[in-house]
């Protein structure tokens, strides 16, 4: 008796190897000949454990991009780890904010106390017009506020500069790695969205002991994807999706560009020109991320130190705004910051943080650099537009750039949207989610 020849798997290369591709290729791997291209050494996009060891000697790793979250606003994330079997628990995230143009330092949460001492009276009553409204916007979404760049929202709402300096952009700024002036730029909507999560009444958790066993955990469920260290220069779409590198070309069924606008546009040669155009909106602003020993950004007083710092002050080269975490405490190494000896830092900042050695050269461990998205009210009227770009294409775009504010839980959910659509193309089954009603 004959056997009937095996049925060939479609194939899928997902290029792109962060949270976005690596959802994909989790949605994908039961159904298909899973491919996954990486150009760097190592998967995992933002999610960037480092290996350091801890002050009792031990082997560790610390959380350097993807630090943070809130479980309420990452349904979806926090349904993975569980899903992974991953912890994750509240997290030390006191704040200080410091401003050494005006000659303060204190911390956050003494904001209102500042107003009618070091500050003027009225930001008090601004400060807590200010707070109503990211209620409003906890329990209404941001209809209501007005997309403008939030230098002339501000300006709509009458602000003051210590209000705005002090209150309003710390709260973006310390979390994303931009500079207050590019903060200004940004949509309203995006950066009152970030406010209130960041600001708001939950807390905010850390995965435990830190991301590393994230990313291990999901690099260990793609056992039936194929993962490949290799940078891809082209996809082209004429005749079949086909995708170019520096070892050659090969055709697959679908294509997912999981990666930055900026790099997807680049990747898409022959793809209709509406691509290129729509993806040429969404800018973004380099950032560094530096991993160091040098305290010169936080307190001299030890006992102001807390899990993390902003601090705007004047360099030779600009005035530029730094968000230290000590990770000491963040990772609760340490309870008492006036014990820690040689503290294990991670400033964001611009590139001039590296390039102009303003943190002692000799006291990094290690340096990122990161392109952020600067999300300005264009890039949010352009965000609607997206779905149609790749409709009835074989190529499928993923990133967090498809979704308002570009959180982490937005390309994980670009991900998933990214294998359900390519799921329905081939005539697959729909995939199982954890966060899902049969997941």
């Amino acid at each position: 008796m004959s056997m009937a020849p095996p049925v060939e798997r479609p194939s899928v290369a997902i290029i792109g190897g962060g949270i976005a591709g690596l959802t994909a290729a989790l949605g994908l791997q039961d159904s298909c000949r899973t491919v996954l291209f990486e150009a760097r050494g190592q998967l995992g996009g933002h999610i960037l454990p480092h290996p350091v060891t801890d002050p009792r000697g031990r082997p560790a790793a610390v959380d350097t991009a993807f630090v943070v979250f809130v479980p309420e606003t990452y349904p979806r994330f926090t349904a993975l780890l569980q899903h992974l079997g991953v912890a994750h628990a509240a997290a030390v995230t006191k704040f200080r904010i410091t401003d050494e143009l005006r000659e303060l330092s204190f911390p956050a949460g003494e904001l209102l106390q500042q107003c009618g001492r070091t500050l003027p009276k009225e930001c008090r009553r601004e400060l807590l017009r200010l707070y109503q409204l990211l209620v409003r916007v906890r329990r209404e979404g941001l209809g209501f506020i007005d997309d403008l760049p939030m230098a002339a929202w501000v300006e709509q709402q009458g602000l003051r500069p210590e209000t705005i300096e002090l209150g309003v952009l710390p709260w973006v700024a310390s979390f994303w790695g931009l500079q207050p002036e590019t903060v200004l730029t940004v949509s309203a909507k995006v950066a009152l969205r970030e406010i209130a999560r960041n600001a708001g009444p939950y807390p905010m958790h850390r995965v435990v002991p830190s991301t590393q066993g994230y990313l291990d955990a999901l690099v260990a469920a793609l056992r039936h994807c194929e993962h490949r260290h290799q940078r891809v220069e082209a996809v082209r779409l004429r005749g079949g999706p086909t995708v170019h590198g520096p070892r050659g070309a090969e055709r697959f069924d679908r294509v997912i560009v999981a990666v930055d606008a900026i790099d997807a546009r680049t990747m898409l040669v022959d793809a209709e020109p509406r691509v290129g155009e729509v993806l040429g909106r969404f800018g973004y602003e380099p950032t560094v991320a530096v991993l160091h020993r040098d305290p010169s950004y936080l307190p001299a007083d030890r006992s102001q130190w807390c899990t993390f710092h902003h601090r705007r002050r004047r360099d030779a080269d600009r005035v530029r705004s730094v968000t230290t975490w000590v990770l000491d405490l963040l990772h609760e190494w340490h309870a008492d910051p006036t014990e820690i000896a040689t503290p294990t830092l991670l400033a964001t900042g611009d590139p001039g943080l590296v390039d102009e050695a303003r943190i002692d050269p000799e006291q990094v461990i290690a340096v990122f650099r990161h392109r952020h998205l600067v999300s300005t009210p264009r890039v949010v009227a352009s965000l609607p537009e997206l779905p149609a770009l790749d409709e009835g294409q074989a190529f499928t775009l993923a990133g967090s750039y498809l979704a308002l504010g570009g959180l982490h839980e937005d390309a994980l959910a670009s991900g998933a949207r990214a294998a359900d659509k390519v799921r329905t193309e081939l005539g697959l089954g729909p995939a199982s989610w954890p966060w899902s009603a049969e997941g």
